[in-house]
């Protein structure tokens, strides 16, 4: 039997789902592209610093073996001093070995070269850039905007899921691409929809959570369950204690580093460490916390903090401590790809890309249904806007990456240079779509983002990448995109735009009765526009 709504409350779901969808439409783009490339943020930072990779880059094992991590702490302290620092951290992971220190107002990171077998400034955070980007890091509050568009996301999918519901098995795999942009653009809303519903879902739910829980619903816990003390109620969660608080009087020594991984190592035989962190280096309190995974349990993670002057054991995270911490190791690990490999990651691309293209095509939808002939300025504003926003991103993410191989060699550190090139060319590609006809604005930003990668790509190659799997993978990625955003703009700019002004319908038959379902007001809260049978 089919799900059939009354008309009052089709109405009410298609408002929200309508209204909802367009608010948070930009905002969501940005997280689900930019959640493409942070599924590969160490990879894109390897590609982004090529002496980094080689040899070395494929054996992290042996970055955290005994008496591997003490020349390189001495070596950065010579360099640059660290007592005093509030935090410095060694990060080996399949691409190599990081480190970075922190202090207010201060962070700079290192890469291991092969080559030198020293730690050596990160010349570009491209990939962690990219990372940033897709919770929204750069911009004011961004992280707070990041979890409301979330919940934004979470309105819409379930209202979108009501209203389609007593025709998805006809609409599933229904996409008619030669008919006029307000068909196949609905086509294309729901075919993609329903199969990345699962996905989205997920992101949704999650992307709030890790948005704003933090800040709300934590805080709020804390408070009126466990009086304010943030120890107890971490002890409750099973979650690692926070490290001593800082005295202020410095020892004047740093750590044996390699004495204590070690001793972590025998509390946690089962631990592979991944983080190695020295907090408040030199202090009389410091201390060391050593986290990593466990691979015999699904998304198992533990850790074991001691004190950095005697390697005494301050606290134990278990893998398997209770229910709520395997919970949590579920939900981090889903959400962040920790599992399935290179596979799952490309998938979750793939689908990142995917919702990308629902939300380009909801606002589509709704423009065409509202004011096909972009009569009022506000729907004129917003058609550009879409334009420039989504192909302009694009654009501005290909343009980063040939900025990236361009500046090789040019300067000891290009992090600033290249974000000047990201920001200032998606500026460009809204100012744009404001100049010209939005969808030939948008068509040329496409071809353009995707000469460019080709160009990025075309220069690694040349520089070598054929040598290296790392940035083979990367430029095999890349490629394809490029290939996407070329065939995506050369069929846009082939598609002949009506006249402004002039009837988007007149080609296409139309049944009345297809657009509301007898429910009335049809041409404006009816789930799609369909060709009369």
């Amino acid at each position: 039997m089919k799900l059939q709504l009354a008309p009052r409350t089709f109405r009410i779901y298609w408002d929200a789902h309508a209204w909802v969808g367009v608010v948070t439409a930009l905002l969501l783009h940005v997280t689900f592209f930019m959640g493409a490339f942070a599924l590969f943020q160490r990879e894109l930072d390897a590609w982004a610093n090529p002496a980094r990779t080689g040899s070395a880059a494929t054996t992290p094992a042996a970055s955290v073996a005994p008496g591997s991590l003490g020349p390189l702490l001495a070596q950065l302290d010579r360099e640059q001093p660290l007592l005093g620092k509030d935090r410095v951290a060694f990060l080996p992971e399949p691409t190599g070995l990081r480190a970075y220190w922190h202090a207010p107002g201060e962070h700079h990171e290192f890469y291991f070269a092969p080559a030198s077998g020293r730690l050596e400034p990160l010349r570009s955070e491209l990939g962690s850039f990219l990372y940033s980007l897709h919770y929204l890091g750069p911009f004011p509050k961004g992280v707070y905007l990041a979890g409301v568009a979330a919940l934004g996301l979470l309105l819409t999918l379930a209202t979108g899921l009501f209203i389609h519901l007593k025709d998805l098995r006809r609409q599933w795999f229904q996409f008619r691409a030669e008919r006029a942009t307000r068909t196949w653009s609905s086509d294309l809303h729901k075919v993609l929809g329903v199969f990345g519903l699962p996905y989205q879902l997920l992101y949704a739910w999650t992307g709030a959570v890790l948005s704003l829980s933090f800040a709300t619903v934590q805080p709020a816990f804390v408070a009126t369950l466990f009086g304010g003390d943030e120890q107890a109620a971490r002890s409750a969660r099973g979650a690692e204690l926070e490290p001593p608080e800082r005295t202020g009087r410095l020892s004047g020594k740093l750590p044996d580093l390699d004495a204590l991984v070690a001793r972590a190592r025998h509390e946690l035989p089962e631990l592979k460490p991944n983080w190695i962190g020295i907090e408040y280096v030199g202090d009389e309190r410091s201390s060391v916390s050593v986290f990593g995974e466990v691979e015999a349990l699904p998304f198992g993670s533990a850790g074991v903090m001691l004190n950095a002057a005697d390697g005494a054991v301050l606290s134990v995270t278990p893998a398997r401590a209770g229910t709520f911490q395997r919970f949590e190791a579920w939900f981090f690990g889903l959400h962040y790809a920790r599992f399935g490999g290179v596979g799952v990651k490309l998938l979750y691309a793939l689908l990142a890309f995917a919702s990308c293209a629902v939300i380009v095509s909801g606002n589509l939808i709704w423009l065409q249904r509202r004011d096909a002939g972009r009569q009022h300025w506000g729907n004129r504003c917003l058609e550009r806007l879409t334009a420039g926003w989504c192909a302009g991103l694009l654009l501005a993410t290909s343009a980063l990456f040939l900025a990236n191989r361009l500046l090789q060699g040019l300067l000891p550190v290009y992090t600033g240079a290249e974000q000047l090139v990201i920001w200032s060319t998606w500026a460009a590609g809204i100012v744009g779509a404001f100049l010209g006809r939005a969808r030939h604005v948008a068509a040329l930003e496409l071809v353009l983002a995707g000469a460019l990668l080709s160009g990025a790509v075309g220069l690694d190659l040349a520089a070598g990448a054929v040598h290296d799997p790392i940035r083979q993978g990367v430029n095999a990625g890349l490629g394809l995109l490029a290939l996407a955003a070329l065939a995506s703009g050369a069929r846009l700019l082939r598609r002949r735009l009506p006249r402004h002004g002039a009837n988007p319908h007149q080609h296409e038959k139309v049944s009345r009765a297809d657009f509301g379902h007898g429910h009335g007001h049809g041409h404006v809260y009816g789930p799609e526009f369909k060709d009369t049978p």
